[in-house]
């Protein structure tokens, strides 16, 4: 009985896990068309780019998710913490972020609470398996 428990629970957990990692393509997808936007506001509104962000600009979201993630921290640095980002040293980001449309912003926030939930998901993946390993 516990098994057969076990074995439901392994699949819906994992069937979650999956419809989560396609929403998470799909929102990373129009966050990518969303930055490029937000960039050139930025461009218009506050002046050049930090240099990291325009070094990394052709960095993928699923080829190189940590150089992705460091080109969009002027943007999400503001918007998640109200602090500069470490890779610019312009004190306007803040303002600049908070300005933005929400139409630009909340995805972002959609982002990364599916982000964190995908995380807690495979962990209890994990936990599965290993508990399906002791029965």
């Amino acid at each position: 009985m516990l098994y057969l428990l076990l074995k439901y629970y392994a699949i819906s957990v994992v069937i979650l896990t999956l419809v989560n990692l396609i929403l998470l393509m799909i929102c990373k997808f129009f966050n990518e068309k969303k930055f490029i936007e937000i960039c050139n506001r930025y461009k218009n509104e506050v002046g050049p780019l930090p240099a990291f962000t325009v070094a990394l600009m052709n960095a993928s979201w699923l080829a190189q998710p940590v150089m992705n993630l460091a080109k969009k921290d002027f943007i999400l640095k503001p918007l998640y913490r109200h602090k500069i980002s470490k890779w610019s040293n312009n004190e306007r980001d803040i303002e600049f972020v908070e300005k933005l449309p929400a139409t630009l912003v909340k995805s972002f926030f959609f982002e990364r609470t599916l982000t964190r939930s995908l995380g807690i998901m495979l962990l209890f993946c994990s936990s599965i398996i290993f508990l399906d390993k002791l029965c």
